[in-house]
């Protein structure tokens, strides 16, 4: 199941290894976040990104 996420840059080149990670570019219902949803370090809003989480094999 795919859920989206707000990632900081650092974070999205550590979890590509382990989870599928693919941009939002355009606006979501979903509210962006102040911190990063892996490291929990709050970031500026322009730092920070939103992307649709889901398992390696998932499609």
């Amino acid at each position: 199941m795919a859920q989206v996420v707000t990632v900081c840059e650092f974070c999205v080149k550590q979890q590509q290894d382990f989870f599928r990670l693919k941009l939002i570019t355009g606006k979501t219902t979903t509210e962006k976040k102040k911190k990063c949803d892996f490291c929990k370090k709050p970031f500026r809003p322009e730092l920070l990104r939103q992307y649709v989480l889901s398992g390696k094999g998932a499609k």
